[in-house]
């Protein structure tokens, strides 16, 4: 009987202890800016981690094939602790921000995309890491933009709240689609390490 595919919630449980000492602090992160700060102090352990994977080839004669092992388990663990930081900015949006998903969630469907993309190349590291890197800049600078636009509506008179409030619907769900992008990415590619894991040990 076959496994059912990895889910993002699979992959964040994976990685969800990495950030228990966050939760733990007297002050923990609070809000999606906060935890997608944390996300970007952990892309240049992913970011190696995948260069390294990559330059163990599957056919190379000089280099054992078990050597990819360690390697993939080490990716998939920074695959996993990434997708529970972006996981936890998403919970924080949603938590600020019910109606930022809409109807969808776009993280699957764009994780099915990028897994056939690049089922069948030999490095992955470049351009998977580059687009979730690209997705989470992204989430970032649009985090900033709703914080601002919260804290206008704080400021404002009653009656001149409605600009505000409608501006800060339309970037909570930016923020939304960047962070499901980002997921989609993070989960792709580790269903795609957990595909060549399986053939190690097929």
């Amino acid at each position: 009987m076959t496994s059912p595919p990895l889910s993002v919630a699979d992959l964040a449980l994976r990685g969800s202890d990495q950030l228990d000492h966050y939760r733990e602090r007297e002050r923990p992160p609070a809000t999606p800016l906060e935890w997608l700060g944390i996300a970007v102090g952990y892309l240049p352990e992913l970011s190696a981690g995948a260069r390294t994977a990559d330059e163990v080839h599957w056919h190379s004669r000089t280099q054992s094939v078990r050597l990819r092992e360690p390697l993939l388990d080490a990716l998939a663990d920074a695959l996993a602790v990434a997708t529970a930081t972006i996981e936890e900015a998403r919970q924080r949006l949603l938590e600020r921000h019910p109606g930022a998903a809409g109807s969808d969630d776009a993280a699957e469907p764009y994780a099915e995309l990028l897994e056939g993309a690049h089922r069948s190349a030999p490095r992955r590291a470049e351009m998977m890491i580059g687009g979730y890197a690209s997705f989470l800049g992204g989430a970032v600078e649009t985090a900033g933009c709703l914080a601002e636009a919260e804290l206008a509506i704080a400021r404002a008179p009653r009656w001149d709240r409605v600009d505000h409030e409608r501006l800060v619907e339309v970037r909570a769900a930016q923020l939304h689609t960047a962070l499901s992008n980002a997921l989609g990415g993070l989960l792709a590619y580790a269903r795609l390490v957990a595909e060549d894991s399986g053939r190690l040990q097929g």
